[in-house]
């Protein structure tokens, strides 16, 4: 009955908006993943539906904007954030409203990021300096992404998977981050179309991550590519 009630509710939330900011916790998290999973969710019911205690967030199917992100702010025990695009979401996301999400968030281990190109280094920055339980990050298609990105995560101990795919890094910065102390933890690293690879950046990966399961090198000036 209540997995049925949930399901009319998640139809005519915006109806009753008033209604759904009061609901306890335990029901508004119900409500958001069902409503996450439909993709329609929007600013003002994400507003009403986030609490503190909120661990996992998947908005995926959702189109996102920067008042979206905001409303993440009070996520303050989040564990997981999904923003990744789906089919054909908006994504109107500011570097400014991102800078302001991760000191937020300080226990936050997964972060997805796909394609954003609100993405730079300032924002990598914020990441690296206030998600210190960081275990997989991806950052694909951050076209705007550096050596300077990956100098700032390598001090992250448990960062076990990476996609930084479709960025501007090079073997310098690729060398900054399997000397540091992510080197041991690192088990999947993707580095598909970035052109200022090169074989050297493929050796120090290979001599300092022995820990390494999956290498994706795609379309890099590298050799047998």
């Amino acid at each position: 009955l209540l997995n049925r009630c949930t399901d009319v509710a998640a139809q005519c939330m915006e109806q009753y908006i008033d209604t759904v900011k009061v609901l306890p916790p335990a029901l508004k998290s119900k409500l958001l993943v069902v409503a996450c999973n439909r993709g329609s969710v929007n600013s003002k019911i994400l507003c009403c539906l986030l609490h503190p205690n909120v661990k996992t967030l998947d908005l995926s199917e959702c189109s996102i904007s920067d008042d979206s992100v905001r409303a993440i702010y009070k996520c303050t025990h989040l564990y997981k954030l999904d923003l990744n695009p789906g089919r054909n979401q908006n994504r109107e996301i500011s570097t400014a409203v991102l800078l302001g999400l991760f000191p937020n968030i300080p226990y936050l281990s997964v972060l997805y990021l796909n394609q954003c190109l609100a993405v730079v280094d300032e924002v990598l920055a914020s990441i690296a300096n206030n998600c210190p339980l960081l275990t997989k990050l991806d950052i694909g298609g951050c076209i705007a992404v550096t050596d300077t990105s990956l100098k700032l995560l390598n001090k992250h101990k448990y960062l076990t998977s990476l996609n930084i795919s479709h960025s501007q890094v090079s073997d310098a910065g690729i060398l900054a981050l399997v000397q540091g102390e992510c080197r041991e933890s690192l088990r999947e690293l993707r580095l598909n179309n970035c052109i200022h690879i090169t074989d050297f950046a493929v050796e120090s990966i290979v001599h300092h991550c022995t820990n390494m399961e999956v290498l994706i090198l795609h379309k890099n000036p590298v050799s047998g590519n």
